[in-house]
């Protein structure tokens, strides 16, 4: 099936200007065209958006995104995902070790606050 770009920005739900940016930052190959020049996508690059939106909304950073891609999109380099997942989460981890310092803080002032 081939889709044009607002339906694809409604099956994904990722704006339309963030899918042409994805373009222009090379994380998407280059779109099959119509007799008008406007891009079509197939269900393969459906699959890409989703796993781009899933690896931005987890901090994955563009740079990191495009040096990856290949190797995550590739089922035949498990083990290389899998440790670049891996790697990634642990820096989520790490994060997320900081923000709650960072809430404990806020709740003792908070609470230091609301007893005066």
């Amino acid at each position: 099936m081939e889709y044009k770009i607002k339906e694809v920005s409604e099956i994904t739900n990722i704006p339309q200007s963030k899918i042409r940016f994805y373009e222009k930052q090379g994380l998407l190959p280059e779109f099959k065209r119509d007799k008008n020049n406007i891009r079509i996508f197939s269900e393969k690059d459906i699959e890409l958006l989703n796993l781009i939106r899933c690896l931005r909304n987890i901090g994955m950073s563009v740079k990191e995104i495009r040096t990856n891609l290949d190797i995550l999109a590739d089922s035949s380099n498990n083990q290389l995902a899998i440790n670049i997942l891996i790697d990634h989460r642990n820096k989520l981890e790490e994060q997320r070790k900081i923000l709650k310092n960072h809430i404990e803080k806020i709740n003792l002032n908070l609470e230091s606050r609301q007893s005066n």
